[in-house]
């Protein structure tokens, strides 16, 4: 067995209702005056009213900044870091999808280290520690509240950037289940296909270890058998907290196996579209084989655990769309599939 490594955010809570713990959260990394970094889009649905509420009721200050938007240029992280440097705050809370939480975790690292956005894009180009970061997802997708990178797209240039930096795990990752219950049947699909296709391509890199391997495959199974009921059913609590889990898992293998070539061939997709991670027609991974040679001199095939059939249409309701995957024998191999 070869050696290998795993790391992942300093600490993880799990559980429905522990968003309201999040004042008790703050208190123990010793943040006294957080700039919460809210989606743009939740801030509008009231949740920016809520956030508000319970850290008033908590007696703490704070500064919000609710300009996130799919897909964030890079000037936001510089807006964002001025209004944390302003307020001088002490730590970093990030609330929403996979944006949300790479705006925040980007800002923790800018404030701390007085610096511009563009000097940190890159592998470990931050020099030091930032703010203290706490990370809550409503989506259950990216996984950003576990991983080390934070990805911006640059508009004159038409391509998307990240930092990268074991400065940007999360102290802290707050999963409540509850704040996903309100999530549209579309954004479920779309960030819930996004999280599988994290689980496969970081089961399937030649990177993984034995660790990652399990909590992939873990990621694979919940999210196959729970992904349709939380599309058609959004409130059903138990397939909600399944998908987020998952989730979780997904960002853990993703942040220490990587991803495969395809998500490259995904992001090359996306350079001329705003339609963001997840949100066109499938998992990348669907259209070129993720499936690699490992030292044994055969491919790594999945499982046969995924509910994805050719041509199923039924994850996006009333759209003439599918999800192209399709099921061998045996397992799950996923091969080229040619409109």
């Amino acid at each position: 067995m070869k050696t290998f490594s795993f790391t992942g955010a300093k600490k993880i809570v799990f559980g429905k209702g522990s968003f309201v713990s999040l004042p008790e959260q703050l208190a123990e990394q010793k943040v006294v005056r957080p700039l919460v970094v809210l989606d743009r889009n939740l801030a509008e649905t009231g949740f920016r009213e809520k956030v508000s509420a319970l850290l008033d009721q908590a007696g703490m200050k704070y500064a919000l900044y609710d300009k996130t938007e799919p897909e964030p240029p890079l000037e936001l992280a510089d807006e964002g870091t001025k209004i944390a440097l302003k307020n001088k705050c002490d730590g970093v809370v990030g609330i929403g999808g996979g944006s949300a939480m790479d705006l925040a975790k980007a800002i923790a690292v800018l404030a701390a280290n007085k610096a511009k956005a563009e000097e940190f894009l890159g592998l470990n180009r931050v020099p030091g520690p930032g703010l203290p970061k706490i990370m809550i997802p409503t989506t259950a997708g990216t996984g950003s509240e576990v991983t080390f990178t934070s990805v911006f797209i640059r508009k004159k240039l038409k391509k998307k950037e990240g930092m990268n930096s074991p400065y940007l795990y999360p102290e802290l990752a707050l999963l409540d289940p509850e704040l996903t219950l309100s999530l549209p049947p579309h954004p479920t699909a779309a960030t819930g296909i996004d999280a599988l296709c994290h689980a496969i391509e970081s089961y399937t890199s030649i990177n993984a270890s034995p660790m990652s391997e399990m909590i992939s495959l873990e990621a694979i199974q919940l999210i196959s058998d729970n992904l349709r009921t939380a599309v058609h059913d959004g409130s059903n609590i138990e397939a909600r907290e399944a998908m987020l889990l998952g989730s979780l898992y997904a960002g853990l293998g993703l942040a220490n196996a990587g991803v495969t070539a395809v998500h490259r061939a995904g992001d090359s997709r996306e350079r001329f579209s705003r339609d963001g991670e997840g949100g066109d027609d499938g998992c990348p991974a669907s259209r070129q084989q993720p499936v690699q040679d490992d030292d044994r001199g055969y491919g790594r095939h999945l499982p046969g655990v995924l509910l994805i059939e050719k041509g199923d249409r039924s994850l996006f309701p009333g759209e003439n769309r599918s999800v192209p995957f399709f099921r061998d024998k045996g397992g799950m191999k996923l091969w080229p599939v040619r409109n």
